[in-house]
């Protein structure tokens, strides 16, 4: 008897050691992606300052920063949506990228794109956007846990603890407020 129970522990053991759960968004996926397609994803040094790309120079890429660096840039620009894009997103406040750009653009607002995880499948088939799709530097940040890095990439960004809202606006170079609408961060 002792013998079953010791092999049915053991077993349940190596199941749960063997199998790999991937649930989206837990873990950046920043490795996996990039080793899917290498040049697609460029680091600050490749690039220079996230400040200086613009739709003359854009190329197809997913430009890695962090928030310090982007709220640089921000102190530079007038009107600012930074939408935090989860690419499996699927509920009412998720429109597609594009939507949101033309919302923004109708609003005189310039929209700066952070995904919250790496995806190369979604982050490929987004991309025809004249915005900036901008991935979080993970390696800056010390950690592959979404929630981690991107809690400190929107302080870095924002410097405020907590957001309520996937649509962070900025005025002059200041942030304003964060919005769970996407009606109401572009008015």
């Amino acid at each position: 008897m002792k013998i079953k129970i010791y092999f049915l522990v053991l077993s349940i053991i190596l199941l749960f050691l063997s199998c790999k759960i991937n649930v989206n968004g837990v873990k950046s996926n920043y490795t996996k992606s990039k080793s899917e397609k290498e040049t697609f994803f460029l680091l600050e040094q490749e690039y220079g300052s996230i400040c200086e790309i613009s739709d003359t120079n854009k190329e197809k890429h997913v430009y890695i920063a962090n928030g310090k660096n982007l709220n640089e840039c921000l102190k530079k620009k007038e009107n600012v949506i930074v939408y935090i894009w989860e690419p499996h997103c699927k509920s009412k406040v998720c429109y597609p990228l594009n939507y949101i750009e033309l919302k923004c653009d109708e609003n005189k607002a310039e929209l700066y794109v952070i995904a919250e995880y790496y995806n190369t499948k979604l982050m490929l088939a987004e991309n025809d956007l004249k915005s900036l799709i901008i991935g979080v530097d993970t390696k800056y940040y010390g950690t592959n846990i979404t929630s981690k890095y991107l809690s400190k990439f929107i302080y870095d960004l924002t410097g405020e603890n907590k957001t309520n809202g996937r649509y962070l606006k900025f005025q002059k170079g200041k942030f304003v407020n964060s919005f769970k609408d996407l009606n109401l961060a572009t008015n």
